[in-house]
């Protein structure tokens, strides 16, 4: 190859270089932001970090912290990491929206909403939903405990006459959302694990907005009581009729039109991601609780789990889970 073709090809290749990081490498000249829109509940607690990612070869962009009311948006810190600037701000507790802007005219627009909204629009304000992980499969882990704890021996702090398959979730389900002392274990007989953590977001009896009415009952209602029908309609969501698409602690629901009126049943799911899990239900009579395999039930014309059974309803998951 001669220098000719050498430095054709070399003034090819730094082109070629030039057209693809001005056509596929922004950053190289450009600061970028992340996020350029966010959303933080107004509860003075919540932390959000914002960066910019500063060009290689281009100009560095820098936060300018503006005079805002920290009853607003509060300033925490702000710091250099090689190109990145990060910035950390802490919600107020009054909903608004602010803009955050940097020195070369880029916006981040921060959207502060009231916690007794429903974003997801589920019907349960938002500040009495369990928001992390943990704290769901904490909440299914002791709905699960509590209710196999009565299929041992039915507690004396359940009220007598709420003893049916209604009754027994709701008992499960407002215990699962209580701190869980000595104190708790000597009143329930219902013994601590201590590889079992409390729900941390909220404690029964003090949940945001609802308090003691932990029940939805209907559209903008919240009780203390709600029967399977209630349960079925207003504080829970169909997942499927697909057994192993449920998870341990979700509901099992079941309608008979027969006779009078319409009745309702469910049954609570003790394992999940099976076609044959331990179902736990009250039978609403003398006979107590029962704990069976989902198969035990093929031949109930009225109980079958099965998808073709037009009485199975479905599996549901409690609405505070999503």
């Amino acid at each position: 190859m001669n220098f000719s073709d050498l430095g054709s090809t070399l003034k090819f290749r730094i082109s070629y270089f030039l057209i693809f990081a001005l056509l596929h490498c922004n950053s190289y000249f450009e600061s970028v932001l992340d996020p350029t829109e966010l959303r933080m509940p107004a509860d003075g607690k919540s932390v959000a970090v914002l960066k910019i990612s500063n060009p290689i070869l281009g100009t560095k962009d820098n936060f300018i912290w503006e005079e805002i009311d920290p009853e607003l948006l509060k300033f925490l810190s702000k710091e250099k990491n090689g190109r990145e600037e990060i910035l950390r701000v802490q919600a107020g507790k009054v909903p608004t929206n602010i803009k955050i802007r940097t020195q070369k005219g880029k916006t981040i627009e921060i959207s502060l909403f009231s916690r007794d909204g429903d974003f997801d629009q589920d019907g349960f304000p938002d500040s009495a939903e369990l928001r992390t992980e943990s704290d769901r499969q904490s909440f299914r882990d002791w709905f699960v405990r509590i209710s196999l704890s009565q299929y041992l021996k039915e507690n004396s702090s359940w009220n007598l006459k709420e003893r049916d398959c209604s009754g027994l979730i709701r008992f499960a389900y407002k215990e699962s959302l209580k701190t869980h002392t000595q104190d708790w274990q000597t009143r329930t007989g219902i013994l601590l694990d201590k590889n079992l953590p409390d729900v941390r977001e909220f404690n029964y009896p003090d949940i945001p907005y609802i308090g003691k009415n932990l029940f939805r009952i209907g559209e903008g209602k919240f009780g203390e009581f709600a029967d399977a029908e209630s349960l079925e309609k207003f504080h829970t969501s169909f997942v499927s009729k697909e057994l192993e698409s449920g998870l341990a602690g979700d509901i099992l629901f079941f309608r008979s039109d027969r006779g009078v009126g319409t009745n309702f049943h469910s049954m609570i799911l003790v394992e999940g991601e099976t076609n044959n899990p331990q179902l736990l239900y009250h039978t609403g009579s003398d006979r107590g609780i029962k704990l069976i395999r989902a198969k035990e039930l093929e031949r109930s014309v009225l109980f079958s789990p099965e998808k073709n059974n037009r009485n199975f309803l479905g599996v549901y998951r409690f609405r505070i889970l999503e």
